[in-house]
């Protein structure tokens, strides 16, 4: 037990009494003040789920997002695999627009881009075609706005290509009030342009 003791100074006053021992018992005690307490116990919580949601739920999101796009991703790749799966059936539809698979009577015919090309260059450029048509390898033009030795030009120059085995004017007649002709020129093409 603690003893006290009362010691009286100078003035005659007592003096207060001294503790010479501790109870660590009461020493432990404390109220706690719940105007504190509260607050923080919500401000840890708010902080927990700050932290859940930027830890977890925002890592899911972007995992669910990239499922997503692995999803999509997948379907692309399939349908581009069956794109290429089905290259067969493509092959053997558009087979014949090659040389090497063309019937005998797929190579005796004109080759369109070529013909095109021709009429363009040789053609277009010098006169004006009021027409023209193309039944096997005989192409048939109707030329005006040019004279009669312009058509004859065209018609030497025409002949001095490879792809044109003659040509022949059947018919030329003056213009009213010029010396321009209208012309029905014949050019005979050669048989397979694609042999060459």
């Amino acid at each position: 037990m603690a003893t006290k003791t009362t010691n009286k100074n100078a003035h005659g006053k007592a003096k207060l009494p001294v503790k010479k021992s501790v109870n660590f018992a009461h020493l432990g005690e404390k109220k706690i003040n719940w105007l504190i307490a509260i607050p923080g116990i919500l401000i840890i919580i708010v902080l927990a789920c700050l932290l859940s949601k930027v830890s977890i739920y925002d890592r899911y999101q972007k995992l669910s997002e990239l499922k997503k796009q692995r999803n999509e991703l997948q379907t692309e790749q399939a349908a581009l695999y069956d794109a290429v799966n089905s290259y067969g059936d493509i092959e053997a539809e558009f087979a014949h627009y090659t040389y090497d698979s063309f019937t005998s009577d797929e190579l005796n015919m004109l080759d369109r881009a070529r013909l095109l090309k021709l009429i363009d260059e040789q053609l277009l450029a010098k006169a004006y075609l009021s027409s023209w048509s193309v039944s096997g390898n005989m192409m048939v033009v109707n030329i005006t706005g040019v004279t009669l030795e312009e058509v004859s030009a065209i018609s030497k120059t025409l002949e001095t290509l490879p792809e044109v085995s003659f040509c022949m004017v059947s018919n030329a007649r003056t213009q009213e009030g010029s010396q321009n002709v209208a012309a029905v020129m014949s050019i005979y093409l050669q048989q397979v342009w694609g042999e060459e």
